[in-house]
């Protein structure tokens, strides 16, 4: 995979419910970001950090300001880890 063609998000994963049965996303971009304030919710921390990927990429295929899903093959989300997404599977799992 081309690095240059892998979209780049800052993030934090955390518990979202004392129980641990939801947890909880967040992309950590300053305001004024086309990204900030996007979040995900999953039963656990890689399930939260993959649906903030599919939320990122509807943001950037729906046109978020200033950017361009062209070129795009991957969103790669930095949490604690970090996990890689190509944009084949994203689509597919929104479709």
């Amino acid at each position: 995979m081309d690095e240059s063609k892998v979209l780049h998000v800052p993030a934090y994963v955390d518990i979202a419910e004392a129980d641990k049965s939801q947890w909880v996303a967040r992309v950590l971009l300053p305001a004024g970001s086309p990204l900030a304030g996007l979040f995900a919710f999953g039963p656990d921390f890689r399930a939260a950090r993959e649906a903030l990927a599919g939320v990122v990429w509807k943001a950037v295929v729906g046109g978020a300001e200033g950017l361009s899903a062209e070129g795009v093959e991957a969103v790669r989300i930095l949490a604690t880890t970090r996990k890689t997404f190509p944009v084949a599977a994203l689509a597919a799992e929104g479709s």
